[in-house]
């Protein structure tokens, strides 16, 4: 949420700073329609580099741009105090004052404002491309789901940005939405490298229970194979006992063995029928 409230935390400030800054409508209007034309091009830079330096130095990356074209973006009419913004004796310029600003004050933050949000466009597109892409890393299973709850969220922080902006403009003046603004990706990337951090430490443990488990596994079956071939040896062994023991028994009682008893038999059948012939 934190990425997407960029975009629309802007529009009630300018709608009500623009003119005192002294810039026009249209200046106003490209002001915060210049976010969108470095978001587009980043983000299909930002497949490209996620795939060469790994999803979260890329995040880390974007979410730092972000938060510094952020902070530029409030500090921009302090910094064209020099140029020509007038200093009510109060030490703060920062505040929106009721004044008609010089030529060389506007063209300076006009300038200015166009470079931060150029900024904030480019580290939105990188880093939300990777958030995307490490969710669906994170969840393969339930990947529609997820992009969904992060579309979700994402409507979400659009459709707080406008109040919460105009609120914090109303009781800190220009520079405080966006130095909350700024400080909020540094804080949502400390949090998930602290939750990365735990999550891997878990799927590590429960690799090696896996692998544990695995090697158990095997070992268990090479036991069971082993006791079935000494089993089946210990059967033939016993057979061939009981058979030796049958067949030395027969001997002793006079019983020829199975294969001598036939052919005694057929060698007597032989006999009987040269005699019947005769």
């Amino acid at each position: 949420m934190s990425v997407q409230i960029t975009s629309s935390i802007v529009a009630p400030i300018f709608a009500i700073a623009g003119p005192e800054f002294g810039l026009s409508t249209v200046e106003i209007a490209q002001v915060f329609s210049v976010y969108y034309l470095p978001n587009v091009g980043s983000s299909l830079a930002a497949g490209v580099l996620a795939s060469l330096f790994g999803r979260r130095r890329v995040l880390l990356v974007g979410c730092t741009v972000l938060s510094a074209g952020c902070i530029a973006l409030g500090l921009v009419p302090g910094a064209c105090a020099s140029a020509g913004t007038p200093d009510t004796g109060t030490g703060d310029v920062l505040l929106v004052e009721r004044h008609t600003a010089s030529a060389a004050s506007t063209s300076c933050m006009y300038s200015l404002f166009v470079g931060s949000r150029v900024l904030q466009g480019i580290g939105v597109a990188l880093s939300q491309t990777c958030l995307f892409a490490m969710l669906a890393d994170m969840w393969p299973e339930d990947t529609g789901k997820v992009m969904g709850a992060a579309e979700l969220a994402g409507g979400l922080a659009y459709a707080l940005g406008p109040p919460t902006g105009g609120f914090l403009f109303q009781s800190g003046g220009f520079v405080m939405p966006f130095v909350i603004q700024g400080c909020l990706p540094l804080f949502f990337v400390l949090v998930l490298q602290l939750a990365l951090s735990k999550l891997n430490s878990v799927t590590d443990v429960s690799v090696e229970l896996e692998q544990q488990e695995l090697v158990a596994r095997e070992r268990t079956a090479d036991g069971d194979d082993t006791r079935n071939i000494k089993a089946a040896e210990g059967n033939m062994s016993a057979s061939l006992s009981r058979r030796t023991s049958s067949e030395t028994k027969n001997r002793d009682d006079g019983v020829p063995a199975t294969g001598q008893q036939s052919d005694d038999e057929a060698a007597g059948l032989v006999s009987s029928d040269a005699a019947d012939s005769d």
